[in-house]
Protein backbone atom coordinates (compact mmCIF):
# COMPACT_ATOMS: atom_id res chain seq x y z
CA UNK A 1 0.00 0.00 0.00
CA UNK A 2 1.38 3.51 -1.15
CA UNK A 3 2.09 5.74 2.44
CA UNK A 4 1.38 8.90 0.50
CA UNK A 5 -1.10 12.00 1.50
CA UNK A 6 -3.15 12.42 -1.62
CA UNK A 7 -5.42 15.46 -1.85
CA UNK A 8 -8.53 14.65 -3.58
CA UNK A 9 -9.77 18.12 -4.58
CA UNK A 10 -13.34 18.75 -6.03
CA UNK A 11 -14.97 15.35 -4.06
CA UNK A 12 -18.74 16.40 -4.29
CA UNK A 13 -21.22 14.19 -2.62
CA UNK A 14 -18.48 11.12 -2.60
CA UNK A 15 -20.33 9.21 -5.04
CA UNK A 16 -17.78 10.06 -7.86
CA UNK A 17 -14.95 9.18 -5.65
CA UNK A 18 -15.63 6.18 -4.98
CA UNK A 19 -16.43 5.36 -8.58
CA UNK A 20 -14.21 7.31 -10.38
CA UNK A 21 -11.69 9.12 -8.24
CA UNK A 22 -10.22 6.36 -6.31
CA UNK A 23 -10.07 3.66 -8.81
CA UNK A 24 -8.35 6.29 -11.49
CA UNK A 25 -6.01 6.62 -8.54
CA UNK A 26 -5.31 2.77 -8.56
CA UNK A 27 -5.47 3.01 -12.32
CA UNK A 28 -2.53 4.89 -11.88
CA UNK A 29 -0.68 4.72 -9.07
CA UNK A 30 -1.71 0.97 -8.88
CA UNK A 31 -2.18 0.98 -5.26
CA UNK A 32 -4.60 1.17 -2.63
CA UNK A 33 -4.21 4.87 -0.48
CA UNK A 34 -4.83 4.40 3.18
CA UNK A 35 -8.13 6.46 4.07
CA UNK A 36 -6.58 8.47 6.77
CA UNK A 37 -4.19 9.52 3.75
CA UNK A 38 -6.66 11.72 2.09
CA UNK A 39 -7.72 15.32 2.13
CA UNK A 40 -11.65 15.75 0.50
CA UNK A 41 -11.37 19.35 -0.43
CA UNK A 42 -14.38 20.90 -1.88
CA UNK A 43 -16.35 24.58 -2.57
CA UNK A 44 -19.39 23.14 -0.74
CA UNK A 45 -19.84 21.82 2.79
CA UNK A 46 -22.85 20.57 1.97
CA UNK A 47 -21.07 18.37 -0.26
CA UNK A 48 -18.58 17.29 2.26
CA UNK A 49 -21.31 16.27 4.49
CA UNK A 50 -22.76 14.16 2.15
CA UNK A 51 -19.15 12.87 1.03
CA UNK A 52 -19.41 11.35 4.84
CA UNK A 53 -21.59 8.74 3.60
CA UNK A 54 -19.17 6.76 1.59
CA UNK A 55 -16.44 6.87 4.02
CA UNK A 56 -15.73 3.88 6.16
CA UNK A 57 -17.59 2.54 8.62
CA UNK A 58 -16.05 2.55 12.66
CA UNK A 59 -15.48 -1.08 12.63
CA UNK A 60 -13.39 -0.71 9.42
CA UNK A 61 -11.56 2.44 11.08
CA UNK A 62 -10.74 -0.06 14.42
CA UNK A 63 -9.76 -3.41 12.76
CA UNK A 64 -7.52 -1.37 10.05
CA UNK A 65 -6.31 1.44 12.59
CA UNK A 66 -7.21 3.77 9.73
CA UNK A 67 -9.20 7.29 11.10
CA UNK A 68 -12.05 9.10 7.95
CA UNK A 69 -10.31 11.36 5.31
CA UNK A 70 -9.52 15.04 6.87
CA UNK A 71 -12.05 17.29 5.10
CA UNK A 72 -11.26 21.48 4.27
CA UNK A 73 -13.58 23.46 2.40
CA UNK A 74 -12.25 26.02 -0.04
CA UNK A 75 -12.08 27.31 -3.22
CA UNK A 76 -9.65 24.93 -5.79
CA UNK A 77 -8.24 27.69 -7.16
CA UNK A 78 -7.39 29.25 -3.69
CA UNK A 79 -5.17 25.98 -2.71
CA UNK A 80 -1.69 27.73 -1.84
CA UNK A 81 -3.70 30.15 0.38
CA UNK A 82 -5.51 27.51 2.31
CA UNK A 83 -3.38 24.08 2.53
CA UNK A 84 0.58 23.95 3.51
CA UNK A 85 2.68 24.69 0.23
CA UNK A 86 4.44 21.40 -0.82
CA UNK A 87 2.24 18.77 1.09
CA UNK A 88 1.03 16.30 -0.30
CA UNK A 89 2.33 13.41 -2.73
CA UNK A 90 -0.58 12.98 -5.04
CA UNK A 91 -3.11 15.60 -6.33
CA UNK A 92 -6.32 13.91 -7.80
CA UNK A 93 -8.74 16.06 -9.56
CA UNK A 94 -11.76 13.98 -11.12
CA UNK A 95 -14.00 15.96 -13.64
CA UNK A 96 -13.00 19.57 -13.03
CA UNK A 97 -14.58 20.36 -15.95
CA UNK A 98 -16.86 22.65 -14.29
CA UNK A 99 -13.77 25.09 -13.25
CA UNK A 100 -13.90 28.26 -15.64
CA UNK A 101 -9.81 28.96 -14.62
CA UNK A 102 -8.75 25.69 -16.21
CA UNK A 103 -4.85 27.52 -16.47
CA UNK A 104 -4.88 28.05 -12.99
CA UNK A 105 -5.90 24.92 -11.55
CA UNK A 106 -2.56 23.31 -12.56
CA UNK A 107 -0.43 25.95 -10.96
CA UNK A 108 -2.26 25.24 -7.67
CA UNK A 109 -1.46 21.83 -7.53
CA UNK A 110 1.90 22.44 -8.50
CA UNK A 111 2.58 24.91 -5.13
CA UNK A 112 0.78 22.14 -3.01
CA UNK A 113 2.69 19.17 -4.18
CA UNK A 114 5.98 17.84 -3.11
CA UNK A 115 9.08 17.49 -5.31
CA UNK A 116 8.31 14.65 -7.62
CA UNK A 117 4.64 14.65 -6.28
CA UNK A 118 2.32 13.85 -9.16
CA UNK A 119 -1.13 15.76 -10.70
CA UNK A 120 -3.89 13.16 -11.75
CA UNK A 121 -6.70 15.03 -13.84
CA UNK A 122 -9.70 13.42 -15.44
CA UNK A 123 -12.44 15.24 -17.77
CA UNK A 124 -15.61 14.05 -19.08
CA UNK A 125 -15.06 13.36 -23.00
CA UNK A 126 -16.97 15.52 -25.07
CA UNK A 127 -18.11 12.56 -27.44
CA UNK A 128 -19.96 11.14 -24.26
CA UNK A 129 -20.86 14.44 -22.42
CA UNK A 130 -22.74 15.65 -25.77
CA UNK A 131 -24.92 12.83 -25.40
CA UNK A 132 -25.46 12.60 -21.74
CA UNK A 133 -26.32 16.25 -21.58
CA UNK A 134 -28.43 16.48 -24.53
CA UNK A 135 -30.43 13.17 -24.03
CA UNK A 136 -30.22 12.90 -20.51
CA UNK A 137 -30.38 15.99 -18.72
CA UNK A 138 -31.74 18.43 -21.55
CA UNK A 139 -29.29 20.80 -21.03
CA UNK A 140 -26.88 22.44 -23.84
CA UNK A 141 -23.68 20.17 -23.97
CA UNK A 142 -21.28 23.38 -23.56
CA UNK A 143 -22.42 23.35 -19.76
CA UNK A 144 -23.04 21.06 -16.98
CA UNK A 145 -24.49 21.34 -13.70
CA UNK A 146 -23.21 22.58 -10.49
CA UNK A 147 -24.16 22.07 -6.81
CA UNK A 148 -23.33 24.34 -4.59
CA UNK A 149 -25.24 24.45 -0.85
CA UNK A 150 -28.64 22.84 -2.35
CA UNK A 151 -27.86 25.59 -5.29
CA UNK A 152 -28.17 24.61 -8.56
CA UNK A 153 -25.78 26.36 -11.45
CA UNK A 154 -25.01 25.88 -15.23
CA UNK A 155 -21.68 26.39 -15.68
CA UNK A 156 -19.23 26.67 -18.58
CA UNK A 157 -17.74 22.92 -19.21
CA UNK A 158 -14.51 22.41 -20.30
CA UNK A 159 -13.75 19.16 -22.61
CA UNK A 160 -10.08 19.11 -23.73
CA UNK A 161 -8.64 16.82 -25.81
CA UNK A 162 -4.51 14.70 -24.59
CA UNK A 163 -3.07 17.33 -26.17
CA UNK A 164 -4.85 20.11 -24.58
CA UNK A 165 -4.18 18.59 -21.04
CA UNK A 166 -0.53 18.11 -21.76
CA UNK A 167 0.03 21.96 -22.93
CA UNK A 168 -1.38 22.98 -19.57
CA UNK A 169 0.59 20.73 -17.71
CA UNK A 170 3.55 21.99 -19.00
CA UNK A 171 3.09 25.25 -18.95
CA UNK A 172 2.62 25.11 -14.87
CA UNK A 173 5.91 23.33 -15.14
CA UNK A 174 4.95 19.54 -14.53
CA UNK A 175 7.63 17.17 -16.65
CA UNK A 176 6.92 13.64 -17.63
CA UNK A 177 3.08 14.33 -18.93
CA UNK A 178 0.90 11.93 -20.07
CA UNK A 179 -2.50 12.18 -21.63
CA UNK A 180 -4.89 9.87 -23.07
CA UNK A 181 -8.20 8.90 -23.62
CA UNK A 182 -9.75 6.13 -21.57
CA UNK A 183 -12.61 3.91 -22.07
CA UNK A 184 -15.10 2.16 -19.45
CA UNK A 185 -13.20 -1.39 -19.03
CA UNK A 186 -10.12 0.39 -18.42
CA UNK A 187 -10.27 -0.78 -14.62
CA UNK A 188 -13.05 1.55 -13.82
CA UNK A 189 -16.52 1.27 -14.16
CA UNK A 190 -18.18 5.06 -14.84
CA UNK A 191 -21.71 4.47 -16.37
CA UNK A 192 -24.61 3.31 -15.11
CA UNK A 193 -28.28 1.93 -16.55
CA UNK A 194 -29.68 5.20 -17.75
CA UNK A 195 -26.72 6.56 -19.31
CA UNK A 196 -26.32 3.67 -20.91
CA UNK A 197 -29.76 3.52 -22.37
CA UNK A 198 -29.45 6.93 -23.27
CA UNK A 199 -26.31 6.06 -25.24
CA UNK A 200 -27.46 3.01 -27.09
CA UNK A 201 -30.78 5.32 -27.90
CA UNK A 202 -28.95 8.01 -29.23
CA UNK A 203 -25.78 6.47 -31.03
CA UNK A 204 -27.23 2.96 -31.57
CA UNK A 205 -23.82 1.47 -29.70
CA UNK A 206 -22.63 0.55 -26.48
CA UNK A 207 -20.97 3.11 -24.02
CA UNK A 208 -18.36 0.80 -24.08
CA UNK A 209 -17.72 1.66 -27.76
CA UNK A 210 -16.98 5.54 -26.66
CA UNK A 211 -13.98 7.07 -24.68
CA UNK A 212 -15.93 8.16 -21.20
CA UNK A 213 -12.73 9.95 -20.09
CA UNK A 214 -9.67 12.18 -20.41
CA UNK A 215 -7.33 11.38 -18.21
CA UNK A 216 -3.78 13.47 -17.52
CA UNK A 217 -0.81 12.76 -15.26
CA UNK A 218 2.71 14.88 -14.76
CA UNK A 219 5.06 15.45 -12.25
CA UNK A 220 7.16 18.16 -10.26
CA UNK A 221 10.18 18.13 -10.88
CA UNK A 222 12.64 18.05 -8.01
CA UNK A 223 15.10 20.57 -8.74
CA UNK A 224 18.13 18.49 -8.79
CA UNK A 225 20.82 17.95 -11.37
CA UNK A 226 21.27 14.52 -12.76
CA UNK A 227 24.61 13.96 -10.21
CA UNK A 228 22.41 15.58 -7.08
CA UNK A 229 19.71 12.72 -7.96
CA UNK A 230 22.56 10.21 -8.10
CA UNK A 231 24.35 11.30 -4.98
CA UNK A 232 20.89 10.93 -3.05
CA UNK A 233 20.05 7.96 -4.39
CA UNK A 234 23.47 6.34 -3.22
CA UNK A 235 24.93 8.56 -0.91
CA UNK A 236 28.60 6.01 -1.62
CA UNK A 237 28.61 6.19 -5.54
CA UNK A 238 31.43 8.40 -5.23
CA UNK A 239 33.46 6.07 -4.28
CA UNK A 240 32.10 3.09 -6.02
Amino acid sequence: MEEVDVLNIGVGNGQHCEQLCLPIYKHVVRERVRWDRITDFDISSAMLQAAKGYYPSEEYQRRFAEREPLQVQGDVLELQDILPSESFDIVLAGLCDNVEDQKRIYEEAFKVLRPQGMFIVTYPHKTLMTIIRQELYGIHPAFTRFLIDGREYLVPSFTPEPEDIEELFSDAGFEAVQAENLYHDQNFDFHNQAISNTVRKAQKKSVEDLPVLVLGTGRKPDGLTELERKEKRDPWFWYN
